[in-house]
């Protein structure tokens, strides 16, 4: 036997055959019961490398399959609104996204799907980061904590869950009074987490440890919106009854008030916390002293409804979406439009601005990402260092390339991955 065979048994890359075995027992001087004894740890040995094999062809098989339900219709699609370029699509797995945010820092974009569960991504390099299962039921809002490390998800019931936006691992869970929620604001300080909800209250709740720290006791409608501003000192709400309200962040306590004229339906603040911005089911823009509500300016030519608004980080340019799927872009100081970017987005739904308002995240049911299904870069990326599993993979993708093969291969390994756990 040669040095480098005699190392590969050493180090486990291989494992010597019965006589080579009785072999090196021999050589060594095993007693009887010595070579029985190494026999049967040699039979332990080869059982344990074969159930890891089998574990690891589980694992490629999985991974394949996985990377070919994104080859389904639907995708997130992130438009830059400054360049205008081409949007990035990131398939969506065939399911119908429900809500849509991006980090406070513009690092990473989430969307949860209508299974209930939760995909992070770097926003830069579109790698996936985490996948979450945040809730068994539909989710009705979805923030980033202020500071950028933590998903919060909130469902249909109001029941609050946080989790950590890089490895899905779960905080704090809060359960909900049984009331839809419709609006979701936490604060720049990551410390406070707004709810809003049907009825027309807004509940003010500890990041830390789940606590209410205020409650509203107002029956006007549906809080449609909320936004804090850049020092998280003041909340500014408002829903269906068309009433702006200013409130102490820390307190609850109604500062201001101040008439937009119909349902509201969306709202932002600016990067210096001087203005407010409020759109209006009708169409209306409205500009706003953020100090007392005073009325400064309207925005006109949006021409539908109110989506989405947000302010650029230059705190001049103002863009809204409107429900017939363009982008205005407005310049506050003249209330004069600046641009308008035909993005054909749907009415009903999700859509998300970054801080910053340069991009926009939509569902598109429609377009479809179209990865490579059988050499997926992430997977070679995740699994290559494993030399059985890229084995495995590999020859997977090569049976799946026979077009005639194909549909029975692909049967056989769904079945296969069912009933396997491993």
């Amino acid at each position: 036997m040669s040095d480098s065979y005699i190392a590969h048994i050493e180090s486990g890359l291989k494992t010597p055959s019965l006589d080579i075995t009785m072999a090196l027992a021999e050589a060594f001087g095993f007693t009887a019961p010595q070579q029985r004894a190494f026999l049967e740890a040699l039979d332990n040995s080869r059982v344990e490398r074969s159930m890891r094999r089998i574990r690891m062809r589980g694992r490629a098989i999985r991974s394949a399959l996985e990377t070919m339900d994104q080859a389904g219709p639907g995708a997130l699609r992130l438009i830059d609104l400054e360049k205008a370029d081409e949007p990035v699509l990131i398939p969506s797995r065939g399911h119908a996204l429900q809500s849509i945010a991006f980090s406070p820092d513009d690092a990473l974009v989430a969307a949860v799907d209508e299974r209930g569960q939760a995909t992070v991504w770097d926003r830069r390099t579109l790698d996936p980061l985490a996948t979450i299962p945040v809730a068994r039921g539909s989710i009705s809002c979805l923030a980033f904590t202020g500071d950028s490390t933590a998903i919060i998800a909130v469902d249909e019931n109001g029941s609050i869950r946080v989790f950590d936006a890089r490895t899905g691992r779960a905080g704090l869970q809060v359960d909900g009074p049984g009331r839809l929620p419709t609006a979701l604001a936490a604060s720049p300080e990551a410390a406070v987490l707004a709810v809003g909800d049907e009825t027309g209250q807004l509940t003010a709740f500890s990041i830390e440890d789940g606590s209410v720290l205020w409650q509203t006791n107002r029956d006007e409608g549906p809080v449609m919106c909320s936004v804090f501003s850049p020092d998280g000192a003041v909340l500014v709400s408002a829903g269906e009854d068309g009433v702006l309200r200013a409130w102490d962040a820390g307190a609850g306590e109604e500062m201001e008030a101040a008439q937009h004229g119909g349902p509201i339906t969306a709202l932002a603040f600016s990067p210096d916390g001087m203005l407010v911005a409020s759109g209006g089911a009708g169409g209306e823009v409205l500009l706003w002293n953020a100090v007392n509500l005073e009325r400064l300016r309207t925005l006109s030519g949006i021409g539908s409804g109110v989506a989405q608004l947000a302010f650029f980080a230059d705190g001049v340019t103002l863009a809204a979406v409107t429900n017939a799927g363009s982008v205005v872009l407005w310049d506050t100081r003249t209330g004069s439009e600046r641009r308008r970017v035909e993005a054909e987005i749907g009415a009903e739904g999700p859509l998300a601005f970054a801080r910053g308002g340069r991009w926009l995240g939509v569902f598109d049911e429609e377009h479809n990402a179209e990865p490579d299904e059988f050499s997926p870069q992430q997977i070679v990326k995740d699994l290559a260092a494993d030399r059985d599993l890229l084995e495995a993979y590999q020859a997977l993708k090569k049976a799946l390339a026979n077009p005639a093969m194909r549909d029975a291969v692909l049967q056989s390994l769904r079945a296969f991955a069912q009933a396997s756990p491993d």
